[in-house]
């Protein structure tokens, strides 16, 4: 059966650490200019991101997951509200592709992973549920089309970490260096220009 093939794990999680790594990178050159009050924090989150891969263990304090949580939230909100001009053409299918593919992993890795350390809780299926009540009926709820944008890419992005987290087999992956990479990149064009 296809969920006992630890290789299928392996899949999904792969999976979803191009499609973090590719939205991470995209962003860096995506976001039009990086705000005063989000250069520092980027920087910042760069730092310790990198201390923390680095590091390893010795620095167990500095939470991998707050800072990958944190990091991704900071790409989601750049993009959305600040994007470049060539990327307003195709945000939308860009969205479309790259959130496709990561709601599908997501929920193969939920369905047919067996022995996964991601469980399900009843609050998971309340944010799913919640999710589909918004996406359907936006307007009836009063949220803009960018708050929506926002809320559904924090929610898949946060979930998407959160299987890589558990299931990676080292910190130095494809996840954690394309986001690291991103940080750099916003970090840099903030301080240059």
């Amino acid at each position: 059966m296809i969920r006992k093939q630890p290789q299928f794990l392996q899949a999904l999680t792969g999976l979803m650490m191009a499609g973090i790594a590719l939205y991470s990178l995209v962003v860096a050159f995506a976001v039009k200019q990086v705000p005063l009050q989000f250069g520092y924090i980027l920087i910042i989150l760069a730092a310790l991101l990198l201390a923390r891969l680095l590091a390893g263990f010795r620095l167990w304090f500095l939470f991998l997951r707050l800072t990958l949580f944190l990091s991704m939230a900071a790409l989601v909100y750049l993009v959305n509200l600040y994007p470049q001009d060539w990327f307003g053409e195709i945000s939308r299918l860009f969205d479309y592709a790259v959130f496709a593919v990561l709601i599908l992993t997501i929920a193969a890795g939920m369905r047919f992973a067996e022995n996964s350390r991601f469980d399900v809780s009843p609050l998971d299926f309340l944010v799913i549920l919640m999710l589909l009540v918004v996406g359907i009926f936006p307007q009836q709820i009063g949220l803009s089309e960018t708050l929506l944008r926002l809320i559904i890419e924090f929610v898949v992005l946060f979930y998407a970490v959160e299987w890589v987290l558990k299931h990676m087999r080292s910190r130095w992956n494809l996840m954690t260096l394309g986001v690291l990479a991103s940080l750099v990149i916003l970090s840099g064009r903030f301080l240059v220009g």
